[in-house]
């Protein structure tokens, strides 16, 4: 099933006023899901295998954890104004921080594989420059990168 066969219809290239909740609807494809959402948008709980074709931006969360046939974040919404969930997937917790960074996703705050972290300065840099970040978490480890090892 794909988001066009939701009863939000297709929303391909619009602006969604309002939240829209698709979680537990069994959707393998985000096709048809609008580029804005002002709200927020839950995608949770479906078979996704990636994030393609969902909005670019989204006001409020994005939560799409319980796609346990999710293996990267790319076409992820590349600015969230809330929290980014993205637990119980595929993507190994060591490769995380990387999708993050590689797919440039900028939100206030990311919940993944039970680890909570904020948006600084220094992930921003990472993910304006998209530089080494693939080496230092292969050399230091995810829970490192965070600072939660000390």
């Amino acid at each position: 099933m794909k988001f066009k066969d939701t009863k939000y219809g297709d929303l391909t290239g619009q602006h969604y006023m309002g939240s829209i909740l698709v979680n537990g609807l069994g959707l393998t494809s985000l096709e048809g899901a609008p580029r804005e959402v002002s709200g927020s948008f839950n995608c949770s709980d479906n078979n996704l295998t990636s994030l393609e074709y969902g909005p670019d931006y989204v006001s409020g969360y994005y939560n799409a954890t319980g796609n346990k046939n999710l293996t990267s974040l790319k076409g992820c919404a590349t600015t969230i104004k809330g929290a980014f969930w993205c637990d119980k997937s595929s993507i190994k917790q060591s490769d995380v921080l990387n999708e993050i960074i590689t797919n440039a996703i900028r939100a206030e705050r990311y919940m993944v594989d039970k680890v909570i972290f904020n948006w600084n300065s220094s992930l921003k840099d990472d993910i304006d420059r998209h530089k080494n970040l693939k080496t230092q978490v292969k050399s230091k480890g995810f829970r490192s990168m965070l600072g939660l090892d000390k």
